[in-house]
This record gives C-alpha cells, structure tokens and sequence, in this order.
C-alpha cells in the first residue's frame, strides 16, 4: 500500500509578475488569483473566482502549475499559456503576465469600423462611442462634444 502524503502549507514559491516587475513568495498551494490581490496586484475577476467569467486570464510565462483547461480559454490560448488565476494553484516558482485591463478590454471588444478611438476603448464601460455620451463617471476619460 502508498500512501500519499502532501502537506502544502510547508513549502513556499515565488511568482514573479512580469507585467508589474515584482516578485511574491507564496505557499505551494495557494491560489494565483490570491497570490496577486495580496500582492495588490490586480487581475479583473468580476466573478470573484467562481471560475464563471473568464476575465482572469493570465500567460504562464515559466514555470508549472497546478490547473486545467475551461471553456472560457480556447485550444490556441492553452497552447499559448494561458490560464485562469482563481483556478491556478501555484505548484513551483513560475513567472506571469497579467494583461492590463484596458489591453484585455481591447482584445475583447467589437466596434464597427474600428477598435479604438482616441485610444480609449469602449468596452465594459457603458460609453456610447457613437454619440460620446457617459452613461457613468468617465468624462474624464472621453470628452463630452
């Protein structure tokens, strides 16, 4: 008979944050989505890490983790390294990207004619770029004509 015995809270491992050039030590164990909020390092998880979004996609750059494929990362993504953080465990010492939030709402957005105006994107934020008008606290973000 084997018996396996894993005690994670005794080992610790460093995640390096590239896009924010700082490093956190960590348990082995822990969630990335934790290891970045302790860090105050923010990824969008509107969901709060019920896996239900998919908004907290981050690249594993290096390193190995504990996680598996969802349906909000497409095969190509996988490929390329990319995970969710509210469902990674950090496992060793790895090295992330976390896109930024405007970088990750271009990506995802869809506007006729073109992505970007005035290199603010409309995405997520409730502005009709059509008419420039706020429906929320952004006028300091998109002039009001």
């Amino acid at each position: 008979m084997i018996i396996k015995i894993i005690y994670w809270g005794e080992f610790m491992a460093k995640v390096f944050f590239k896009s924010h050039n700082k490093e956190v030590e960590c348990e082995v164990g822990e969630k990335l989505l934790d290891v970045a909020r302790n860090a105050d390092i923010f990824i969008d998880a509107p969901c709060n890490g019920n896996q239900s979004c998919g908004k907290c996609k981050v690249k594993l750059l290096e390193g190995k983790c504990d996680t598996e494929k969802t349906v909000h990362i497409s095969d190509e993504e996988w490929q390329q390294g990319y995970i969710l953080a509210c469902s990674t465990k950090v496992t060793e010492d790895m090295v992330i990207e976390v896109p930024s939030k405007l970088s990750s709402s271009m990506h995802e957005m869809k506007i006729e004619g073109s992505d970007v105006i005035g290199g603010i994107v409309g995405y997520d934020y409730g502005i009709d770029i059509t008419n420039k008008r706020t429906y929320s606290d952004f006028s300091n973000i998109l002039s009001m004509s």
